[in-house]
């Protein structure tokens, strides 16, 4: 666990990630503090986080309490405060907080929230949009809400048309607009609603039908062909990242079409001894 001690320390530290997580505390032993050890062992390799014993290296910062957990985002300067008050496990509120709200999503980062073990609350939008801002913060608002039981993020609806057409069945029209649709990515479903979500009311219901499970998914792999194209495209995106996993992919093929061809060249042959 990394200490902060001066501004240096506090500087290079919180600009690892988007997210990081510092505990004000000058023990070393209670509850909250041995837990905060335990949990930077568990998950020493995917996040980041620091001790403070000062906090006035954090000025913008006020905890409700100490000792503290802030998780503090980079971007904004702002954090979200854990004490022992709180109604929820210490891992559970870094587990909720690990990655911003409402947080702009491609293709890397896209697979890691989808993949972490919550459904995602998905604003497909046009962000050259005027009001394409406002829906974000409206329904981030909402998911907020729901931050234990979901992440969130939006998604380039323009850049993006065709694959949230065939994954989410989102129309151009909805794009301009913005919409909402809630993503299981493990079960490989995802929920709509059938009415508009430009509204936070409308949101709110979505997210409410899916938590409650009133709601029927829709499954994103709609027939064979569908999952054999995804298969094709997560090659050729695979490929695209790392070329020199092209040649033990093109081994096997080069290795087929020799043999092909070795095959025809013999039946040519006989025919001519012939």
């Amino acid at each position: 666990m990394i200490e902060l001690k001066d501004e240096e320390s506090k500087s290079s530290f919180t600009a690892n990630n988007e997210i990081t997580y510092v505990l004000f505390s000058s023990s070393s032993d209670g509850e909250v503090e041995n837990e905060y050890v335990e949990l930077g062992k568990k998950y020493l390799d995917t996040l980041y986080l620091g001790r403070c014993e000062d906090p006035s290296l954090f000025p913008d910062l006020s905890a409700p309490q100490l000792p503290a957990v802030a998780a503090i985002n980079s971007d904004s300067g702002s954090a979200q405060w854990y004490s022992a008050e709180s109604t929820h496990t210490l891992e559970e509120f870094i587990l909720a907080t690990q990655f911003p709200p409402m947080v702009a999503l491609e293709r890397k980062n896209f697979w890691q929230i989808s993949n972490a073990g919550k459904m995602v609350v998905l604003a497909v939008i046009d962000p050259g949009s005027e009001s394409s801002i406002a829906y974000r913060k409206l329904v981030g608002d909402v998911a907020q809400r729901h931050q234990y039981d979901l992440y969130s993020g939006w998604l380039d609806g323009v850049e993006w048309e065709k694959y949230v057409n065939e994954l989410f069945m989102v129309e151009p029209e909805q794009t301009q607009t913005g919409t909402v649709v809630v993503y299981d990515a493990p079960n490989k479903q995802f929920y709509r609603s059938e009415e508009s979500t430009d509204n936070e009311a409308a949101v709110q219901k979505l997210i409410d039908g899916v938590l409650s499970k009133s709601l029927e998914p829709i499954n994103t792999e709609r027939g064979v062909v569908k999952g054999a194209k995804r298969v094709l495209f997560d090659m050729a995106d695979t490929l695209e990242e790392n070329p020199v996993l092209f040649i033990p992919l093109a081994l096997p093929i080069v290795g087929l079409m020799y043999l092909v061809m070795s095959s025809g060249g013999g039946e040519g042959g006989a025919g001519k001894e012939d």
